[in-house]
């Protein structure tokens, strides 16, 4: 009896629905997909889903703008080098003076 239909059932299946019935339908799983989704862990409600989007936004942001410091540190620490090494070598060179400083 589990896998048969009732009697008469199948005259209702065969049925086609209407486009109002169809409409009702979308309705309803629009309304509550995201609390079946939740139920089954498959997925977050949509509000927590973009928290953490904004979180990991902002980590990222926060990072970028640490990793920009540490360069601009570096390209100062490579250019006061470079300069010192310009002028000693100024005295002992064989070639002109460098016309630029960086």
């Amino acid at each position: 009896m589990h896998g048969e239909a009732a009697p008469g059932s199948t005259e209702r299946l065969n049925m086609a629905l209407a486009q109002q019935d169809l409409e009702q339908i979308g309705e309803y799983v629009k309304d509550h997909i995201s609390d079946w989704i939740a139920e089954q862990s498959l997925g977050k409600p949509p509000v927590v889903y973009e928290i953490e989007l904004r979180e990991r936004m902002v980590r990222v942001e926060e990072e970028l703008k640490t990793q920009r410091e540490l360069m601009r540190e570096g390209f100062n620490t490579m250019r006061t080098e470079m300069n010192l090494r310009f002028e000693q070598s100024e005295g002992t060179s064989r070639w002109p003076r460098p016309m630029m400083r960086f």
